[in-house]
């Protein structure tokens, strides 16, 4: 293990502690996994009865109250949370034995449906680094080997500059390229990076990293011996994935988590989607006599904002048996979900649509909008909602900036209002749409 890695580890030793954890855990039988699960799942249910005002309010209006306490009851009984219960009960979910002055706030991307509000404390983060890490594992990757990271959500990168976070960087032996836009000059840099960083892992969003392995093709570029890709945040199509194996020469690996409840389950090396039982209780709900259901999660790590049942919007299913690869954890499957469009301008920039969903945070008065590209250069931003004369102004004048300052002389925006925006026959809205994008790799 190289001195950089000794010094992270030191440093962040909460989050190393969980990692063996994880690994002594999956020695262990399937019995034992998830009697542990059923216990924590147990336990953070009565906590959200006992310190939330909107659990508690709501288990004794359904009348589940007493199974509760005395924990007698069946998960089944207790009522879904949506992404609507959430965006307007978020400070109301909030445990009272957590010190405030400790709570951070995240924002969704809004790709499974109305983007949230969320608080969670620093020891989730430890949690879903450590998870991540095990999930490297399966390639055989070892801790202080290189892992390179193609990232595309801005918010998450605004101090990447930043000497600290550089120097983080170093010492993790990781290093994050961000991903929320690129053209061909800068596939051209990445595969640089790519070559000079020499990682043993990609890691990154599923349509980057397929750009990049199209761009590599191209190209006819070799590249370094990679252990494993991990996709991750979006749809891995058939076609993707074949794609890269084809140029990387390596396995790869599809993780599923979400914002609010991170690290869910990840691919072994037998293909199988393992559900980390420390971090998640997953159900499936049938959508008619289709196999594939609505995936309902109970996050177990994020103790400051209980999240029970919550329909994070996405589709899967849980398959019965065990997996070659020899883990205790159960299985389950993938159905279609998060179908926004990426955003291509006149100059070839691809821009993410987390990036038009998080101009949106400040204006919580809006019940619903819509973001649809028109031309290369022209947007339309529809919106629902009663919008005072000022509001419409400060609406337009806002983004307009936030687009001319980001994106100068790519993207006019236009603001649409009282137009019914319509849902997916799957019942979901999306938030960005591209009428000018062909979907290449569906």
């Amino acid at each position: 293990m190289k001195i950089q890695y000794k010094i992270f580890t030191y440093l962040k030793e909460e989050q190393w502690e969980y990692f063996y954890c994880l690994k002594r855990l999956e020695k262990e039988s399937k019995n034992v996994i998830l009697s542990r699960q059923r216990e924590q799942l147990k336990n953070i249910i009565l906590k959200a009865y006992n310190t939330t005002i909107y659990y508690k309010n709501l288990y004794d209006e359904c009348g589940v109250s007493e199974k509760i306490i005395s924990g007698r009851y069946e998960i089944e009984e207790l009522p879904i949370l949506t992404k609507l219960d959430l965006r307007d009960n978020s400070r109301n979910m909030v445990s009272t034995d957590i010190d405030s002055s400790l709570l951070r706030i995240g924002h969704t991307g809004g790709s499974t449906g109305l983007p949230v509000s969320y608080y969670f404390t620093s020891d989730i983060i430890d949690k879903m680094n450590a998870t991540l890490h095990i999930f490297y594992t399966r390639c055989g990757w070892e801790p202080g080997e290189k892992i390179l990271h193609f990232w595309g959500a801005r918010q998450d990168l605004k101090k990447i500059k930043n000497i600290k976070n550089a120097l983080s960087q170093w010492i993790k032996a990781e290093k994050i390229i961000p991903a929320y836009e690129f053209d061909e000059d800068t596939l051209a840099e990445w595969y640089q990076v790519l070559i000079k960083n020499k990682p043993v892992i990609i890691q990154g969003y599923a349509s980057v990293l397929a750009h990049l392995a199209e761009y590599i093709k191209k190209n006819d570029y070799s590249v370094p011996p990679i252990k494993g890709i991990y996709s991750t945040a979006e749809i891995l199509y058939p076609t993707q994935r074949k794609l890269l194996e084809e140029v990387f020469e390596t396995r790869i690996f599809d993780q599923y988590g979400c914002r609010e409840i991170p690290g869910i389950a990840c691919e072994c090396q037998y293909g199988n989607m393992h559900i980390m039982t420390e971090m998640a209780h997953v159900e499936s709900i049938k959508i008619n006599d289709e196999q594939t259901g609505r995936l309902i999660i109970t996050s177990l790590s994020n103790h400051a904002m209980p999240l029970i049942r919550y329909e994070v919007g996405d589709t899967g299913y849980l398959k019965e048996g065990n997996c070659e690869c020899g883990l205790p954890y159960p299985i389950m499957g993938m159905g279609m979900c998060r179908t926004n469009d990426i955003i291509v301008t006149k100059r070839g920039k691809h821009i993410y649509p987390s990036y038009f969903v998080h101009l949106m945070d400040e204006f919580h008065f809006i019940k619903q909008y819509q973001f649809r590209q028109v031309a290369t250069d022209k947007i339309h931003l529809y919106i629902v909602g009663d919008i005072k004369k000022e509001q419409y102004k400060e609406i337009l004048n806002k983004i307009r900036l936030r687009i001319n300052e980001d994106y100068a002389g790519d993207l006019e925006l236009e603001l649409k209002t009282n137009i019914e925006i319509q849902k997916t026959p799957s019942g979901k809205y999306r938030y960005v749409i591209s009428e000018l994008t062909e979907r290449k790799f569906v």
